[in-house]
């Protein structure tokens, strides 16, 4: 081979090698040049099992159940399906996303909102182990990006997306008490400390059979339907008995069907001054909610109610 083919051999190595730097390592880092790393890149999502929320003075721990998330504290009180599917792919997302940094200086924090007085601390957990505690902070100016950092850093960054969306939800315990098809209903025993009414529904007809038969109005039960099958809290009060009345029986109602036994206990109102919120808890579970005047209204009925 002549001396000429060899430098132009040689040429063409180098150009090739020139060629793959340019569209290979060198055009990554081109792409890659400016952004920052992002600090929960690391975190591997199957090891979280617990989650501490603060938000507002206010801390919740949520944690895992299989595929649902839990109210730390509670027997069964789970965060709604929807919302705990939002919040696991929001985690998945943030765990991928791309951090822009904003500011590396601390006191430029509060204008982000990265402080425990406005933003929210999130510390994502394997039991007591802490994979990482971080502050989610305000919007960004398209509302689809939310600064973050990490609590002990004075750095702030810009993340794609919208987490504060989830992170500052004031209410995680579900306030679904029942969500049934009221078509299957076929029996409803209403008690109460001086008397119990009894209906049924015979094909499409609904009767009164105790404390006597007696006739009833298609309207007035289909409301009672409406709540009892579709029953949803107005709010969650703390958690303990005391001052309920729901050991006083004042209201039971217990709706059966093909497959559907929702039995509510109704107690005393929330305050003295103010009866729009009535306490209740179902017949299988310690979970108490309130409910709002109007439905409890609609479960307190007489055989003329009824008719």
């Amino acid at each position: 081979m002549s001396k000429k083919n060899l430098y132009l051999g040689g040429i063409l190595i180098i150009l090739a090698f020139v060629a793959y730097l340019y569209n290979g390592p060198l055009q990554k880092w081109q792409e890659n040049k400016g952004k920052s790393e992002n600090f929960l890149a690391k975190i591997d999502v199957n090891q979280i099992d617990f989650i501490d929320i603060a938000n507002k003075g206010k801390l919740i721990t949520l944690e895992r159940q299989e595929d649902k998330w839990k109210v730390s504290g509670t027997k069964d009180f789970f965060v709604e399906s929807a919302l705990a599917n939002e919040l696991d792919t929001k985690i998945k997302d943030a765990i991928s996303g791309e951090m822009d940094l904003v500011s590396n200086n601390k006191e430029n924090k509060k204008d982000f909102d990265l402080n425990e007085e406005s933003g929210v601390l999130v510390k994502l957990r394997q039991g007591e182990n802490t994979l990482k505690e971080f502050l989610v902070g305000g919007f960004g100016s398209d509302y689809n990006s939310t600064y973050v950092a990490e609590t002990e850093s004075d750095e702030s960054y810009l993340i794609n997306l919208a987490l504060n969306n989830v992170f500052a939800n004031s209410e995680w315990h579900n306030k679904t008490i029942f969500q049934t098809d009221q078509t299957k209903i076929t029996k409803i025993r209403f008690q109460y400390p001086d008397k119990e009414i009894i209906i049924e529904r015979d094909e499409e007809d609904w009767k009164g059979i105790s404390p006597y038969e007696f006739s009833t109005d298609a309207e007035k039960v289909e409301n009672v339907l409406n709540v009892i099958a579709n029953l949803r809290a107005s709010d969650i009060p703390e958690q303990k008995f005391e001052g309920t009345r729901l050991e006083e029986n004042l209201i039971i109602v217990e709706a059966s069907g093909e497959g559907i036994n929702n039995t509510i206990m109704i107690g005393g109102s929330e305050s003295e001054e103010n009866d729009s919120l009535h306490y209740a808890k179902k017949g299988d579970s310690d979970n108490i909610y309130l409910i709002s005047l109007e439905n409890r209204d609609v479960l307190d009925v007489s055989v003329s109610d009824l008719r």
